[in-house]
């Protein structure tokens, strides 16, 4: 049977993405950034700098805590474990960028 999950977001959520571990991240309208247990439990909230919309999210492979997300003109990268600031973001694009892909590499 479907859980509703709840308490996480106060508008529409955009995208979503899941981890090796279980962990659920989202995205949604405002800059609104949550990180959810595999229970549906809200872990973490944060707001993205700006008023952008938070338009994908996609976890590390390799590292399943680092989760980037687009907002805007910028991707943020963060950890899932305390969603407080982000550990870095790159200013790549000047139109809004709707999709993540990694490829993660060994060098």
């Amino acid at each position: 049977m479907a859980v509703k999950w709840t308490g996480g977001h106060s508008s529409s959520i955009l995208c979503l993405n899941a981890n090796k571990d279980g962990l659920v991240a989202s995205g949604g309208e405002g800059g609104d950034l949550v990180a959810w247990g595999e229970d549906g439990t809200p872990l973490g909230h944060m707001q993205l700098e700006g008023a952008d919309d938070v338009t994908s999210v996609l976890f590390s492979a390799s590292c399943p805590t680092k989760l980037y997300a687009s907002h805007g003109e910028t991707i943020s990268v963060l950890d899932v474990r305390s969603l407080k600031g982000s550990l870095d973001h790159f200013h790549v694009n000047e139109e809004e960028i709707n999709c993540l892909s990694l490829n993660e590499t060994e060098s």
